[in-house]
């Protein structure tokens, strides 16, 4: 036993390490999802997956409102606006390079091959169709909307078109191409949704953790349970939010079985100065107390809007026919970037072998606002570090949503009124 008391630290850290990258990664924070795989062989498949239809029902459907943009800057020339639209809507945080462009058409703003709302084409004298050879580099993924010259370039192609207004130029972004990288404009007018203002919002999460660990001829085992579950109302700066969580930790060996419950009721508001007011409470029939967020867990009140911290670089993901994906190839790659930033030193002692991370997040859109999300999450890895050795599986299913958009009242007690 005293062995295990030494070395499982080691054990328990790397898995502390991958729970807390897991549970960051989406603070809404963890979801479930019952979307089946798909795509030859089960392969996702963005092109091709119809997402969850039960999930899709119980959001009301889905649906899209975005048209496309124009850029917000104006540029002096062809070149310029091109160059921005690769650095800004198609590189996301890699570098990027210009190599060569070529015009291949000029429409008149009445005959442009692509749809472009008229209120774009308003004063436009021409619309070019550019061809873009780029190079990049530093990428957090590349773009499959643009194809490699060849499967160890890093040069690709990309199509670009440019409204001309007088002597100014602007890049247009059209629709993303299912199957293909979102542009930054399309994931920004998901995110950037007045509805939100007033809304429900509700939260399903479980995470499940198994640990077998040996020392010295001696093997322990350990399991732990964490399930969440989140309401949050929003009413146009009034805030109420109820949250559960439970969790579980049992080890035979080690003579573990702890389990423990928690809640956290809350009433956030501003007074007639508009100064940000907090009540909370721990048990529903307890009286409310007047305090501040740390008291329920929380730094800022942008902390408590729909989807906080799932804003990540767009080129992760991938369009699809209800919204978006971040797909599996993607998603690993987001995730050891993150797990190597969070572990530092404890990323030499574990192992993820060439399948040891699973993942799947669906984004649903409905009238153009993010309105569901679907995690479906399993990582498998091996750890080694001063003589213990062991194997941790993190499983995570989870489920966020936002309904009853305008019709969502926060109602306040009359005790706190």
């Amino acid at each position: 036993m005293n062995k295990f008391k030494k070395g499982l630290p080691y054990i328990i850290i790397s898995l502390l390490s991958i729970a807390i990258i897991v549970a960051a990664w989406f603070v809404v924070p963890m979801m479930f999802n019952t979307a089946p795989a798909t795509g030859d062989g089960g392969e996702f498949n963005p092109a091709t997956d119809p997402g969850d239809s039960n999930f899709i029902n119980s959001l009301g459907g889905v649906s899209e409102t975005y048209v496309g943009a124009v850029s917000e800057d104006s540029y002096s020339s062809l070149k310029d606006a091109v160059e921005a639209y690769v650095d800004i809507e198609v590189a996301g945080s890699a570098y990027s390079n210009i190599v060569e462009t070529n015009t291949v058409a000029e429409f008149s703003p009445s005959e442009v091959d692509i749809t472009i709302p008229q209120e774009f084409l308003d004063g436009a004298d021409s619309v070019q169709k550019v061809n873009v050879k780029y190079n990049v580099g530093y990428a957090s993924s590349y773009s499959s909307s643009s194809t490699a010259k060849d499967s160890s370039s890093t040069e690709y192609t990309v199509v670009v078109y440019v409204i001309k207004y007088g002597p100014d130029f602007k890049y247009f972004v059209p629709m993303p191409v299912t199957g293909e990288t979102i542009s930054k404009s399309y994931y920004d007018s998901v995110f950037n949704s007045d509805k939100w203002s007033n809304c429900t919002m509700e939260v399903n999460s479980s995470v499940k953790m198994e640990i077998e660990a040996s020392y010295q001829g001696e093997t322990a085992h350990m399991s732990m349970n964490i399930d969440m579950y989140q309401y949050v109302e929003y009413d146009n700066g009034k805030i109420y939010m109820h949250q559960t969580m439970t969790s579980t930790t049992t080890s035979s060996e080690m003579g573990m079985n702890e389990n423990e419950e928690t809640s956290i009721y809350a009433l956030i508001m501003e007074d007639e100065y508009g100064d940000l007011i907090c009540y909370y409470k721990e048990n529903e029939n307890d009286a409310w107390q007047r305090g501040y967020l740390y008291n329920i867990g929380f730094s800022r009140i942008e902390e408590l809007e729909p989807f906080y911290n799932d804003y990540l670089d767009y080129t992760y993901f991938s369009k699809t026919s209800y919204g978006f994906a971040l797909e599996k190839e993607n998603a690993e790659q987001y995730f050891m970037q993150a797990f190597g930033a969070i572990a530092g030193d404890i990323t030499a002692a574990v192992d993820f072998g060439s399948d040891g991370i699973d993942m799947t997040v669906r984004y649903y859109v409905r009238d153009g606002v993010l309105t569901g999300l679907q995690n479906d999450t399993s990582i498998n890895v091996d750890v080694s570090e001063d003589g213990v050795s062991g194997s941790i599986e993190v499983i995570v299913d989870q489920t966020a949503t936002c309904t009853n958009y305008g019709t969502t009242v926060v109602e306040i007690p009359d005790e706190i009124k």
